[in-house]
């Protein structure tokens, strides 16, 4: 997030909440005891896009 707008507070709770979404989808997915790091890396972009649908 940081790497496309400029640093300040919003842009921080955005990337935030990206990743949020991305665990949240991740542990849906996968489950939450076995989940690994890389799964909410992997869910980054479908919670982008649920993000853009919304």
């Amino acid at each position: 997030m940081l790497g496309y707008n400029k640093p300040n507070i919003l842009t921080v709770a955005g990337g935030a909440y990206v990743a949020g979404l991305a665990g949240e989808l991740a542990q849906k997915d996968v489950n939450d005891i076995s989940m690994i790091a890389q799964d909410t890396i992997n869910h980054i972009p479908t919670a982008i896009n649920k993000i853009r649908e919304s």
